[in-house]
């Protein structure tokens, strides 16, 4: 019902507090959070809204995004800004530190 309110343009899923709801929280990629998640975005993109979608930055998250731009959802977002720069500066340690 939620996607269908007038004046809704864009719907956001959050795995998290999806992973809450059903009882394995934390649990973002459970069967039945990606189960909830995937009638949420059909149901948005029927009523045709906009879809907002959060995915890591890692061979798995870009999958499911390409995955899901093929189904219409044009909004991703590939991890926070804190993620991708913690990856980074990793990385950078791990180069710099001797052998």
């Amino acid at each position: 019902e939620i996607v269908k309110v007038k004046g809704v343009d864009c719907i956001q899923t959050g795995r998290n507090d999806i992973s809450q709801a059903l009882g394995v929280p934390g649990e973002n990629l459970h069967p039945k959070v990606l189960e909830a998640e995937k009638r949420i975005v059909s149901a948005a993109l029927d009523a045709g809204k906009q879809v907002s979608l959060v995915h890591s930055l890692n061979a798995d998250g870009l999958e499911r995004a390409a995955r899901w731009m093929e189904q219409g959802v044009r909004i991703m977002n590939i991890d926070s800004d804190y993620m991708v720069l913690l990856e980074s500066y990793k990385g950078a340690v791990k180069k710099l530190r001797p052998s």
